[in-house]
């Protein structure tokens, strides 16, 4: 799960650091801490709280939920695609 995670929060850039040329593995830590706290039954909207949790912790400042929608949507259509 954590190819799909990273791969979503990378093509999202949620913070802009990838544009910004940063390394490929700037996302790496929130993306394994997000992979510990999701399941595959996780819907769309818990995906979204704790990538807003996740985000608000690691980088000190907040990171409202509805930020994450589309990402959240795109971490749960993957996983559920995965099952196939």
């Amino acid at each position: 799960m954590f190819k799909i995670v990273k791969k979503v929060i990378d093509e999202h850039d949620p913070c802009g650091l990838l544009a910004m040329h940063c390394p490929a593995d700037e996302y790496d830590i929130e993306s394994r801490d997000i992979v510990s706290k999701i399941k595959k039954s996780s819907s769309v909207d818990e995906i979204a709280g704790i990538c807003s949790d996740v985000f608000t912790q690691w980088f000190n400042e907040i990171f409202p939920k509805e930020n994450f929608i589309e990402i959240a949507k795109d971490i749960k259509s993957n996983i559920n695609q995965e099952d196939l």
